[in-house]
């Protein structure tokens, strides 16, 4: 049997295709964005493990720390929703 649904659980289905050059150029930049923003909160979770070291107060560290990882999660969750879009279905 020769159908999709075979041949993905047989590993033999055909690779994704990109619809176009330009719908290609869209996802790398899309990645490119995520990467700079991942870059970006590097060194915010650097400069907040910083600062905590010498802040008796765990609270402010705790509430900027999640906010971080928020924004983060929902920049790796717009990256994925372009990446999805290519995926074979």
């Amino acid at each position: 049997d020769g159908s999709p649904l075979v041949q993905e659980v047989a590993g033999t289905a055909p690779a994704p295709q990109v619809a176009s050059a330009q719908s290609l150029r869209q996802l790398l930049e899309a990645h490119r964005h995520y990467i700079a923003e991942a870059v970006s909160a590097l060194d915010m979770h650097t400069t907040l493990m910083s600062e905590a070291e010498v802040d008796p107060e765990p609270s402010n560290y705790i509430g900027a720390t999640l906010a971080l990882v928020k924004s983060e999660t929902a920049n790796l969750g717009k990256l994925e929703a372009k990446l999805l879009a290519f995926a074979p279905r």
